[in-house]
């Protein structure tokens, strides 16, 4: 599997999106994307696995709200926008 997009995501990717999200609560998560809060809290603390179109769904409202994140380029800031092209190129 290629594509980042659609990895599972670990608990760490998953309280930086809700944070990104300005979700603060498992509550707010749980509402945002219709499952029940005590699945977030298993999500979080590591006892299942966010399902990949949960997390999917996830990076793409995550997204919408901040402009994609790309970890790990040395040349840019932990956030990009949706029109750096270039340093998506380089990922």
């Amino acid at each position: 599997m290629n594509d980042p997009a659609l990895a599972s995501m670990h608990p760490t990717e998953l309280r930086a999106t809700m944070a990104r999200m300005n979700l603060s609560t498992q509550t707010e998560l749980a509402k945002t994307i219709g499952v029940d809060r005590s699945t977030v809290s298993l999500w979080l603390d590591g006892r299942i696995g966010v399902p990949r179109p949960v997390a999917k769904l996830l990076r793409i409202l995550s997204d919408a709200e901040t402009g994609p994140s790309y970890p790990g380029c040395p040349d840019c800031p932990a956030r990009h926008s949706v029109h750096d092209v270039a340093c998506r190129a380089r990922q």
